[in-house]
C-alpha cells in the first residue's frame, strides 16, 4: 500500500527484548487499538519477527519495521507518558526512527529494508531463521 503523497513518512524499527515480548506485544496492541478505530491486528501479530546476534534461534529480541509520520510516532511517546503517570510501566520497546523522510514517490519497501538493515547492523542483530 502506497502512503498518500504529500505526507512525510519516516522508517521506524520497533524493537523489544525477548524476555519482555509478551508485555511489549500487549502494550503495542493496546496502543494501536486506541489510536486507530480500524486497527484489526491481533496481539500475536505485534513484534513478530525474531532477532538474535547469530541469526539463529532462540531470539534475543523481536522487531517490527514500518513507516509512519513523526506526529504518529510522537503519540507513542505520549501513550508511554500516560502509562507512567498512571503508575504503570512503559511498554518495553525501543524506537529507531530514520532521520531522512522516505521517498513516497518510489516504492518505499526497499527503503524500509535498508533502514532495518542499518539498525540491525548497528545493534549487532540479525533476523532469526
Amino acid at each position: 500500500m502506497q502512503p498518500p503523497i504529500g505526507d512525510t513518512f519516516h522508517a521506524v524499527c520497533i524493537i523489544a527484548p525477548a524476555d519482555q515480548i509478551q508485555a511489549a506485544r500487549q502494550g503495542a496492541w493496546e496502543f494501536h487499538k486506541q489510536d486507530s478505530a480500524t486497527f484489526g491486528d491481533t496481539v500475536e501479530m505485534m513484534l513478530s519477527v525474531a532477532l538474535s546476534p547469530t541469526g539463529s534461534l532462540p531470539a534475543t529480541n523481536y522487531i517490527c519495521t514500518r513507516h509512519d509520520t513523526l506526529e504518529a510516532l510522537a503519540r507513542i511517546e505520549t501513550y508511554q507518558r500516560v502509562l507512567m503517570a498512571a503508575g504503570k510501566p512503559r511498554v518495553p520497546v525501543r524506537l529507531y526512527v530514520s532521520d531522512k523522510a522516505l521517498d513516497v514517490s518510489a516504492d518505499f519497501k526497499p527503503q524500509l529494508a535498508s533502514w532495518e538493515s542499518s539498525v540491525l547492523a548497528r545493534l549487532g542483530l540479525r533476523r532469526a531463521a
